[in-house]
């Protein structure tokens, strides 16, 4: 199963457990964007709604682009009462381009698994004139306490290919669009925060990774269970500090 695919079979816990993003990075988005009310804004691979749920804040509205035949239908729960939420069951590559034009593409922790060969031609087809591409993920920062490194140690002993701060292809796009010739010089964001776990609600954090998920099911036991025991030996609650990570740029 490819990682892009596996977030589906794991819907509910990834609505109940997957972090949202600080509403500073919206508000940046809509600013840089200069999205209004009235704007055409598309959301490609929005989950269970994390980064939606702040565009619906702002009164924004949204199509949202979601493969994922469970992770849809949760989707389409949490925003019924929301008309300005439209929900497509499709995939980014494979969704007929409209004629009208959108002001806004966000992808909130996505692009990367979208196909390359495709992703920023057909964003910037996407996008009219002065539109903007808005990328955002959630990289989470090691931490230095005795914690931290304990939880490192199970990893290394229990899963060396499976980090415990695992981080995302963010980087590598900024060379990809750049080289594109696609998009204007871009704003690059970075926005620290953290958040504390209880260790059973770490644990399903931990299982909501595709790398994690994809694991065999006595093999990611293991690990989750050595990471629990760790967790709950030092107190019982770990914080996990974040840096949500914004890349916006105008279309040329």
């Amino acid at each position: 199963m490819e990682r892009r695919h596996v977030f589906d079979t794991i819907a509910s816990q990834y609505d109940r457990f997957r972090p949202g993003y600080p509403g500073e990075v919206m508000d940046r988005i809509v600013s840089l964007s200069g999205v209004t009310a009235r704007s055409r804004i598309l959301e490609v691979g929005p989950g269970t709604g994390q980064a939606t749920r702040l565009l619906v804040a702002r009164g924004l509205p949204v199509v949202c682009l979601e493969e994922g035949e469970h992770l849809a239908r949760q989707l389409r729960e949490t925003f019924a009462t929301h008309a300005g939420v439209q929900v497509e069951q499709i995939s980014f590559e494979d969704w007929p381009e409209p004629r009208a034009p959108f002001d806004l593409l966000l992808a909130a922790q996505s692009f990367h698994h979208l196909d390359r060969a495709i992703r920023l031609k057909k964003a910037a087809r996407l996008l009219a004139p002065d539109g903007s591409l808005a990328l955002i993920w959630n990289i989470p920062v090691p931490g230095d306490t005795e914690l931290a490194h304990a939880v490192e140690a199970v990893y290394r002993k229990h899963g060396a290919h499976v980090r415990a701060t695992s981080s995302t292809d963010a980087h590598e796009l900024e060379t990809e669009v750049a080289e594109s010739g696609l998009f204007q010089s871009p704003d690059i964001i970075r926005l620290r925060w953290h958040q504390s776990y209880e260790s059973a609600e770490y644990i399903g954090l931990l299982a909501t990774h595709s790398d994690h998920a994809l694991l065999p099911e006595s093999e990611r036991s293991e690990l989750l269970g050595a990471v629990a025991r760790v967790v709950d030996e030092h107190g019982g609650v770990i914080e996990v500090h974040r840096e949500t990570y914004l890349y916006h740029a105008k279309v040329r």
